[in-house]
């Protein structure tokens, strides 16, 4: 028992029946069930002899839908789609047939991409595992489109492979103990001094030195120190609440993946770019740059991978302290008041211009935007424009000549 044209896989049970009444002499069953071992190989005691059998498979006892998947296996699927590197090898083409539909589509990327996320029941209940004869000859060249048996008639070759859904690259059987091995790219962040009942906003920085084309992260906070209160955009317009697994947040566990889009011109993620923004309520005074988060390999391995398909080791490092807005032209902040649910932008002008003032929510959807003409001066701009909103992160930007903007996000409770 082999997985894909790789290493041995154990735990796959085998089914023997005989087509008559004669049973195995050791077990007086028919059926008789056995299991694969570590090396892959299976046996049944005392079987009649120059008898013919059936051998059927059963699903492999270890059934984790996550096991052998990554944000690679992701790349490799869309890189497929694209044809910038087809999938040729049948098995991996039925690998990446996550939901079972005959076809590989950007379908089945969103679905591994949920199985990371830890949503296992969000891919329909077809088995994870696919098992057939390894002298079966696919008819379709990739094979999506045979029936392919379960079964074999015996004597004669009595060997099968095993196919685990979404693992394209066949790392099911791979053991990562020598992580530390692996090169390193590094995240950031910076958070100020927050005193109790404050929330604190930070961004998550990529600030490694070249560019990704995936990552898949798992942070841990201390939810003696910290209440969440949600996740908003960064620098990444494509990125949305799909990227982000949040089930555990009361034992203080986040996923998060990223894919680049392979339809840009420069697909990957550049350094310095503000991948997304976590706000918290504080519960006990912190200092600065207090270490309020950390990567945790329990919940998910913590890596990236490149355009040459190097995995690093992802690591956190701090941030700098951001640079204060040199601006002389235009300075702007923005309040919410939660009991009204009125928004106060407080603009300071050096000369008489418009500007344009907008809010949206915490992924990028406008909500509201106004122009607004600015005298000389400082000046406040009200809206009820989140009076009926619910609870959650928004951002306010405001854009003037030159295309500068500013920009920042409330916190409505």
């Amino acid at each position: 028992m082999v997985l894909g044209e790789k290493a041995p896989l154990a735990n796959v049970g085998i089914e023997l029946r005989h087509p008559g009444k004669d049973a195995c002499k050791a077990t007086h069953k028919n059926p008789d069930t056995v299991y694969s071992g570590g090396d892959g190989i299976y046996r049944f005691s005392a079987c009649p002899e120059n008898r013919p059998f059936i051998l059927r498979t059963l699903p492999p006892a270890v059934s984790d839908w996550a096991m052998g998947i990554d944000v690679y296996d992701m790349l490799c699927i869309q890189r497929h789609i694209h044809s910038i590197t087809p999938l040729e090898n049948p098995y991996a083409i039925l690998a990446a047939d996550v939901n079972d539909n005959q076809s590989v589509t950007t379908t089945d990327v969103a679905e591994l991409n949920k199985i990371l996320l830890g949503n296992d029941d969000a891919v329909s209940r077809n088995t994870p595992w696919q098992v057939f004869p390894q002298k079966y000859v696919f008819k379709d060249k990739f094979g999506l489109s045979d029936r392919i048996p379960d079964t074999l008639m015996t004597p004669g070759d009595a060997d099968f492979v095993s196919i685990k859904k979404g693992d394209v690259d066949g790392s099911a059987h791979r053991s990562f103990a020598t992580v530390e091995k692996r090169s390193v790219t590094t995240f950031s962040w910076y958070t100020p001094a927050v005193k109790a009942g404050e929330v604190v906003t930070f961004p998550v920085i990529y600030s490694g030195y070249q560019p990704i084309e995936a990552y898949q992260c798992g942070l841990r906070f201390d939810t003696r120190l910290l209440m969440w209160v949600g996740v908003s955009q960064g620098d990444l317009e494509g990125m949305s609440e799909t990227f982000f697994g949040l089930k555990r947040l009361l034992q203080g566990e986040i996923r998060t993946t990223w894919l680049t889009d392979l339809t840009e011109t420069e697909p990957g993620l550049k350094p310095d770019t503000k991948l997304f923004f976590l706000s918290f309520k504080v519960l006990q005074d912190i200092p600065e740059n207090a270490l309020l988060l950390w990567f945790d390999d329990n919940i998910i391995r913590n890596v990236a991978f490149d355009a040459s398909n190097n995995e690093q080791r992802i690591s956190y490092t701090p941030a700098m302290v951001p640079a204060p807005i040199t601006s002389t032209l235009v300075r702007a902040n923005c309040t919410l008041d939660n009991d009204m649910g009125d928004v106060r932008f407080q603009i300071d002008s050096q000369e008489a211009l418009s500007v344009r003032i907008a809010l949206f929510s915490a992924f990028g959807q406008m909500l509201w935007m106004q122009t607004a003409p600015l005298e000389k001066g400082s000046q406040n701009i009200v809206s009820p424009v989140l009076a009926d909103k619910p609870s959650g992160i928004y951002l306010w930007k405001v854009w003037y000549p030159g295309l500068v903007m500013q920009e920042g996000r409330l916190v409505k409770i």
